[in-house]
């Protein structure tokens, strides 16, 4: 639900979230705007992906996100790389996508697509068999060594988030803050990112404003209510926000630099 929002709020004009038939109740309650649909065979956290089921979907979006509330298991492992070799579709690839992928590099080396990974310092850690504390002491390093690896666009999430392509172009982030370290926070990301590569944008450029956006947004949400106690849907809720004050349209939009 938080990454569908965060699709919609960064100017997607349709989002489908594929899920199975208990989830679709609950995204239709919380999420009216989303369009749902069932996608897993048979319901739970290990059903497989239908890949029958999605088939027909590719040919209709511009874009996919995998992975905020996927679920485990090997079956499910196995559909996801069956997809991912199905199609040529821009991939953001978070969360449960990425832990079902620790041994699957082949799986993205191998696409067609761009792929975008949007890890944070455990997943990636996970990705790369070492501790999180190894991956926070070479942040850059270890964002650029994966990204040419994995043949993806690699966002490591964090303080100063970094963005890298595979050709070893890199990004560092100044948005953002404290506050925006709750839960979902990365599910946002996920999906502003994903939305950005929905309505057209370049991978790389769609991952590294995507993570410029997110932040903004966690900077208005932080303004406007403290920091104490935001939450994810705040940051999605103020995305528009942000990418109207970034047009210089919004004159009356203050952050905490003053009025742009």
């Amino acid at each position: 639900a938080l990454a569908g929002a965060a699709a919609l709020r960064s100017g997607t004009g349709l989002v489908t979230i594929g899920a199975d038939e208990p989830t679709q109740a609950r995204l239709t309650e919380s999420l009216p705007e989303a369009m749902t649909a069932s996608m897993r065979v048979g319901n739970g956290p290990e059903a497989a992906l239908d890949l029958d089921a999605i088939e027909p979907y590719l040919s209709k979006v511009t874009g996919l996100i995998i992975g905020p509330g996927l679920g485990h298991g090997d079956a499910l492992r196995d559909s996801l790389i069956a997809l991912l070799g199905q199609t040529d579709l821009p991939v953001v690839l978070d969360a449960d996508a990425l832990r079902l992928l620790e041994n699957g590099h082949q799986a993205l080396t191998s696409r067609q697509g761009y792929t975008v990974l949007t890890p944070h310092p455990g997943e990636m850690a996970g990705f790369l068999g070492m501790t999180t504390e190894e991956v926070q002491l070479e942040r850059r390093s270890l964002t650029t060594r994966v990204a040419k690896q994995s043949n993806a666009f690699v966002v490591l999430k964090g303080s100063g988030t970094i963005t890298s392509s595979p050709t070893g172009e890199v990004r560092w982030n100044p948005t953002g803050g404290p506050a925006m370290a709750t839960g979902g926070s990365g599910d946002v990301l996920a999906g502003c990112i994903g939305g950005l590569l929905a309505q057209g944008v370049g991978p790389f450029e769609a991952a590294w404003a995507g993570v410029y956006i997110h932040g903004r947004a966690g900077d208005i949400a932080s303004n406007a209510r403290g920091d104490a106690g935001i939450i994810a849907s705040d940051i999605a809720h103020s995305i528009p926000t942000a990418r109207l004050s970034l047009t210089h349209e919004d004159d009356s939009y203050e952050d905490e630099e003053g009025t742009l």
